[in-house]
């Protein structure tokens, strides 16, 4: 696992290695315990992790230690023991420690058509060492995207996007902002499900207005029937905003005065949706390559729980991302660490251009697409 390692940690690299193949791993980790002070004093009493349970199977062990009251888990504590013994290892748990060592390798590449159907509004985050990740966005409604260029981000939203009208072809839709010249989601505009493509400030403001005018509409539906979030009812219909590279959307000195009041316009929007918005069925993920507090307003993140980063270029980044280090250490295409309450690292699922389009097909709209959803009405239908 991708750690910082502290100074404790670093005291128990000093011989952890010499011992290894010597010991058996439990050995080697309550060797790690002793030598790093791993412990709790209580009055004249050393407490130590107690062992509790052993768990084996073919991806995996794991080894369970009840903790002391008041003893916590150190930061880079699983880094240390990975490297002493030569797997990848999770440490995770409160009351209960489990260090789990995991004896197979992350795939480098695995194929979206090795994917299986989901319940509910769950998508495919990837494969990680304990097997497959899914994020349920009716139990975490907004997401942060981070990763440098060509390091898996717009693959991951295009497996996104498949998925989602895969599974639900008649109950999803799209507003989708591609602030990079609108080259990667313009043909998308061609799909019933999608409202609106946006490629530049103009058209993003005006794709706002519409989100606006959507969030007002639903809201005063909601309101007349008594709901206050969707995920207690029946109705089936989710939104999803699709910012990539929101970076963009940040003022600068060479924008014209009314550049720069689209993309306020477009600002205030993205942090409404974030903070009123996921009781009504609308959900937004939010896509920079350059994760700074600047792009990535406060709101915004205090109201997104679920975080995936690809590589990033430096710990500061990281540290924006995930609120930890860790993404500047990726070294493999399509990698990510996947963060909500739990941390996971995943290989996202990969699909190339020609199969996304071979399973999209069937999809595509044969009318003229309305320009940023205007025209089309989309009523809740409450029963």
């Amino acid at each position: 696992m991708i750690e910082y390692i502290g100074p404790l940690a670093l005291a128990g690299l000093a011989f952890l290695p010499k011992v290894q193949g010597k010991m058996s791993e439990r050995k080697i980790i309550e060797l790690y315990f002793k030598n790093t002070g791993f412990n709790l004093k209580r009055n004249k009493e050393v407490l130590w992790p107690e062992f509790w349970k052993k768990h084996m199977s073919p991806m995996f062990t794991r080894y369970d230690y009840n903790l002391p009251v008041g003893l916590e888990v150190e930061e880079g504590m699983a880094d240390a023991l990975s490297k002493a013994l030569g797997y990848p290892v999770e440490v995770s748990g409160e009351k209960v420690m489990s260090i789990w060592i995991f004896k197979k390798r992350l795939p480098k590449q695995w194929n979206y058509k090795d994917l299986l159907p989901s319940e509910g509004w769950k998508i495919p985050i990837g494969l990680s060492y304990k097997g497959m990740i899914w994020h349920d966005f009716d139990e975490i409604p907004h997401m942060t995207v981070a990763g440098a260029t060509r390091w898996g981000k717009t693959i991951f939203l295009k497996v996104l996007l498949t998925y989602l009208i895969e599974q639900h072809g008649d109950d999803v839709e799209f507003y989708i902002f591609d602030l990079k010249g609108g080259l990667a989601f313009n043909k998308f505009k061609s799909l019933k499900q999608v409202r609106g493509v946006a490629g530049d400030y103009k058209e993003s403001s005006d794709l706002m207005d519409l989100i606006t005018s959507d969030i007002k509409r639903d809201m005063s539906d909601f309101k007349l029937n008594d709901i206050e979030n969707i995920t207690d009812t029946d109705l089936p219909k989710r939104k999803f905003v699709i910012i990539d590279e929101a970076g963009e959307l940040m003022k600068n000195k060479s924008m014209t005065d009314q550049e720069k009041k689209w993309v306020e316009n477009c600002q205030r929007t993205m942090s409404y949706i974030a903070r009123v918005s996921g009781g009504i069925g609308l959900r937004q993920i939010f896509c920079t390559q350059y994760p700074t507090g600047d792009v990535l307003d406060r709101q915004i993140k205090a109201n997104s729980s679920a975080k995936i980063s690809f590589r990033l270029e430096n710990g500061t980044m990281s540290k924006v991302a995930l609120d930890e280090l860790g993404a500047e250490e990726i070294d493999t295409k399509g990698r990510a660490i996947y963060r909500t309450v739990d941390r996971h690292l995943v290989q996202v699922p990969y699909i190339s251009r020609e199969e996304m389009w071979s399973r999209l097909e069937e999809h595509v709209d044969v009318k003229a697409p309305a320009e940023n959803g205007k025209g089309r009405e989309n009523p809740i239908k409450f029963r």
